[in-house]
């Protein structure tokens, strides 16, 4: 089972001397897609990986819910130019207090900009490895083109209407447990990932659930600004 995202989406990117920021969600489970069942016998991820091939730009915007029911708010702009990425993600994530923590993160090529607060000024640094692996965090499509799923079963289900797109669905099946976790939405006809929604629970940590939504594929009006 892929965990979007683990304990940290980005965890202590390091920003200058002795600065960093911590952006933590709560860990929820949601589609493997290496292993996703499309019809009888046969796997949509093929298509997935080919339809994406052609994906230049798009949104992701997703609520995450976890234990005591907090609400962690996310959405990211992915804009791949060449092979520079250029990324914008914004989380917003409560905290015990009920405050409302923001976050933000822009990495253009091998430059990044963070900052903790939507006034607050950003800090940038220039470092090409960093910047690299923080977008590639944030590049939620690119999880369909990785082998690290684990081979849970998929079953299809019934078809759902995200944003004027008619999707196929696809039930997620725990194989330990043979419990669903969730529910894969790709689009029918594109073959592109409409919907990722997600629910898990275990003794620990209480139940965990998520929606992340993909929208925008290739609209030129998806622009991510480096901080000056």
């Amino acid at each position: 089972m892929f965990i979007f995202p683990t304990r940290a989406l980005v965890r202590r990117t390091a920003l200058g001397v002795g600065a960093a920021v911590s952006l933590t969600l709560p860990a929820v489970a949601i589609a493997g897609p290496a292993a996703v069942a499309h019809a009888a016998g046969s796997s949509p991820i093929p298509a997935i990986r080919q339809a994406l091939k052609g994906v230049t730009s798009y949104r992701a915007d997703g609520s995450l819910v976890g234990t005591g029911n907090a609400v962690t708010q996310l959405s990211i702009i992915s804009v791949h130019k060449g092979n520079v990425a250029q990324i914008h993600a914004t989380i917003t994530q409560p905290s015990s207090s009920g405050s409302a923590p923001y976050s933000e993160l822009i990495v253009v090529g091998p430059r990044y900009c963070a900052r903790q607060g939507a006034h607050a000024r950003f800090v940038c640094k220039t470092d090409a490895a960093t910047a690299s692996s923080v977008a590639k965090q944030l590049d939620l499509l690119a999880s369909f083109n990785t082998s690290a799923a684990a081979a849970d079963s998929y079953a299809p289900t019934a078809a759902k209407t995200i944003g004027g797109q008619a999707c196929d669905g696809y039930t997620i099946i725990k194989r330990s447990t043979k419990q669903s976790t969730g529910t894969l939405y790709v689009a029918h006809g594109s073959n592109l990932p409409c919907q990722i929604v997600s629910k898990s629970s275990n003794s620990s940590s209480g139940s965990n659930n998520g929606t992340i939504t993909f929208s925008h594929y290739n609209d030129p009006s998806l622009t991510v600004s480096m901080v000056k």
